[in-house]
């Protein structure tokens, strides 16, 4: 039976990697994108493109309408991303209304065989300095004090309603990246776009600690090994030490 991998924020760093490692091993891939967004233009010709908005439960729902006799496999990286630990109303609509979108999407297509939710090491509480996280399960309720920042919050809500679809019966798993650094990021993402600008003497402080990453080629791999072989209800963490 045919698959189509679902894959939405493909025009983003990690979107991109994740498009390409699967059309390299010969899969079909329809991306979801940003209407107007311009770094669609480097997305390989082998994509089929399809322009929608998260926050439109109508344009989910036809991003996962296929032919009879195909099936599909939805990896959801698309998120808004920022360091303003601030509130936001948007923030709040793209990650979690719009993760909610892509679930009722999955549930009412049961040609979608999994679904692989692209959460963050932000989502996790945090631990006192020294100590290593490991996978957790229960993401909400969060202390304001170990989930910081409305970002981490954001990732926090929309993992749960995951883990809460799962529970229900939907094939989906979570991963969980830490930063990401690596080649082919069309789209200049903020960790990408800190390094230029300190390779090319532009940051004029430094600041004493530390910042997991992984590298992007990486966390596709683990994602699409996610998408493969993850077990419902799991929680995957994608990072370095």
């Amino acid at each position: 039976m045919k698959t189509i991998y679902l894959v939405t924020g493909a025009a983003g760093f990690m979107g991109t990697n994740v498009c390409a490692q699967l059309l390299d091993r010969g899969d079909a891939v329809r991306a979801f994108v940003l209407k107007g967004d311009p770094a669609v233009k480097f997305m390989p010709k082998a994509v089929e493109i399809f322009e929608g908005d998260l926050c439109s439960a109508e344009d989910c729902e036809k991003f996962f309408a296929v032919e009879p006799g195909v099936q599909t496999v939805c990896i959801h990286c698309a998120s808004m991303v920022t360091i303003n630990p601030n509130y936001s109303e948007k923030l709040i609509a793209v990650n979690v209304g719009g993760t909610e979108n892509m679930l009722n999407a999955a549930k009412n297509h049961p040609e979608c065989k999994k679904f692989v939710y692209v959460s963050s090491t932000g989502a996790i509480p945090e631990l006192p300095k020294g100590e290593s996280i490991h996978e957790v399960y229960s993401f909400v309720p969060y202390d304001d004090d170990r989930v910081v920042g409305w970002y981490s919050r954001s990732k926090a809500m929309a993992t749960q309603k995951v883990l809460d679809a799962a529970a229900d019966g939907l094939n989906a798993c979570v991963v969980h990246p830490s930063g990401i650094l690596g080649p082919n990021d069309p789209a200049i993402g903020q960790t990408t776009r800190t390094l230029i600008q300190i390779l090319n003497g532009e940051m004029p402080i430094g600041m004493q600690g530390s910042f997991n990453l992984v590298d992007v080629r990486d966390l596709a791999a683990g994602t699409i090994a996610a998408a493969d072989r993850g077990r419902k209800g799991e929680c995957y963490i994608l990072s370095n030490d």
